[in-house]
Order: C-alpha cells, then structure tokens, then sequence
C-alpha cells in the first residue's frame, strides 16, 4: 500500500472519530440536562401531590351521600355514587389505579365490582381504602 494513501486514511479516520467524540459528548451534555430537568419535575410533583393530601377537604364537596358509620362502600356502587359521596373517594380510587388515566375507560355509571374484575384491580385493597373514609 502506498505511504501516502495509508496516511491519508489515518487522517480520515482519526478527523472521523474526533467528529464523532464531539457528537457524542454534546448528547451526554444534552441527556445530563433533560436529566436534571425530569429530577425537578418529578421533586415538584412529588410537592404538590404531597401538598394536595394534606389538604383538608373541603366542604363544597357533595357529601349528603356519605355513607355513615357502619355504613361501607360496595361493589354494587357505580363509580359516580363513590366520587359523589366522599370527597377523598377520587383520591383513594387513582390510588389504586382505578381511574384518573387516559387508559382508563372507567365511567360514573361503571359498578365498582365491574370494574375491579375489568381492571384486575385488589379488591380488598381498595375497599380497605374506601371503606376508611367512612366517617371522616
């Protein structure tokens, strides 16, 4: 092989692996960035949600339908007579992954029972959560 030619594509390859080290120090540049920025946005959600659950609720809230003590939810409630009748009961739903997400195609008119064996939601989970609002 010529000396020339062999030199000349050691130039190449060596301008060719600086381009490429360049590149790729920009997008690590880049992803530290966005993952700085994903670190805030989860640490401000994480605030406000821990500020939302601290919350008293509220009276303006449709609580005529609460059931009392000794009263439980059940799984022949739609999910609106749920949300309609405790104010944290949206709240106890989300948290176990019961509507709240477009995913979800849960309705107000959807019986809870059906929609624990739709979603394959814990049952005794959720009535656990539901049923400790029950006078508060």
């Amino acid at each position: 092989m010529n000396m020339y030619l062999f030199t000349a594509l050691v130039v190449s390859f060596s301008a060719a692996l600086i381009i490429v080290w360049r590149k790729q120090n920009r997008i690590m540049r880049e992803m530290s960035k966005y993952q700085e920025d994903l670190i805030s946005v989860r640490a401000h959600v994480s605030a406000s949600v821990k500020e939302f659950q601290s919350r008293p609720a509220t009276s303006g809230g449709n609580t005529q339908n609460a059931p009392e003590k000794g009263d439980n939810f059940n799984l022949d409630m739609s999910i609106g007579e749920i949300i309609a009748s405790h104010p944290q009961a949206q709240n106890v739903l989300a948290d176990n992954h019961l509507g709240g997400c477009t995913s979800c195609a849960v309705s107000g008119e959807h019986k809870l029972g059906d929609a624990i064996d739709e979603y394959g939601i814990d049952q005794n989970a959720l009535l656990t959560g539901l049923n400790g609002l029950v006078g508060s």
